[in-house]
């Protein structure tokens, strides 16, 4: 049986916590250097998932942000200082903080109609990405961003998590196990027709006195009423 002696097992651990330790050195090499373009609610979020994903790996560095609008982006430096203990870099212009060498990956959250072309952009840059749903909102501008990542060697990933929840999926799943005869048809959720109403008059909405009063259409004159106030003007014989 192989014996470890005390200097042996002090040292393996003695180099093992430094190993560790170097992990969590700011700007070791080894730390994935993350940006955000966009700084408004959605960005937020994507912060709140930084910090939980610290709590199991916190091998990685906000490296900075990006925003068109000041306030949006040194609102959103200032919480990242507060979650993650250092202030980001700022910047006004994607090209600008995407030309940083040591950026490693970018999270996107900008207007929808900005996804497609700052993803491609993201990726011809050398970075990988994580770009919030949906990936664009034209098809011309979805096979732009599409041919960017497939001509890259980069990662991108969309983020519509809702499609992989596993409580999602078994809801689809659900359904698949009926016959189609058991499915419900679009008759079962039609909205029922004005004749079908006038027979069932238990299923009309019911309103309020007031509101039907206000419904009512003002009354037009009759012929006959208009032939009686004219007899009412005419001189008497």
């Amino acid at each position: 049986m192989d014996t470890v002696s005390r200097r042996d097992f002090l040292t393996a651990g003695t180099l093992l916590l430094s190993a560790r330790s170097y992990a969590r050195i700011v700007g070791a090499n080894d730390r994935i250097q993350i940006g955000l373009i966009g700084c408004g609610h959605r960005s937020a979020g994507h912060r709140q998932m930084l910090k939980m994903s610290a709590e199991t790996d916190p091998n990685f560095d906000l490296r900075s942000v990006c925003d068109l609008w000041s306030v949006n982006r040194e609102r959103a430096a200032d919480d990242a200082q507060r979650l993650f203990g250092k202030r980001p870099k700022t910047f006004q212009y994607s090209e600008e903080m995407l030309a940083d060498p040591d950026l490693d990956a970018v999270m996107i959250a900008t207007g929808d109609h900005q996804h497609a072309k700052i993803l491609a952009e993201v990726v011809r840059a050398g970075k990988d990405c994580y770009c919030e749903k949906p990936m664009a909102n034209t098809l011309e501008d979805a096979k732009l961003a599409r041919d960017a990542v497939l001509a890259s060697k980069q990662i991108a990933q969309m983020g519509s998590q809702w499609l992989s929840c596993p409580l999602i999926s078994s809801a689809c799943e659900k359904p698949r196990a009926f016959s189609p005869r058991q499915l419900p048809t679009d008759h079962d959720y039609a909205v029922p027709t004005r004749e079908y109403q006038s027979d069932q008059p238990s299923r009309q909405p019911t309103r309020p006195p007031s509101m039907r009063r206000s419904c009512r259409a003002p009354k037009a004159k009759t012929r006959k009423s208009g032939l009686r106030h004219n007899a009412r003007r005419s001189p008497t014989s």
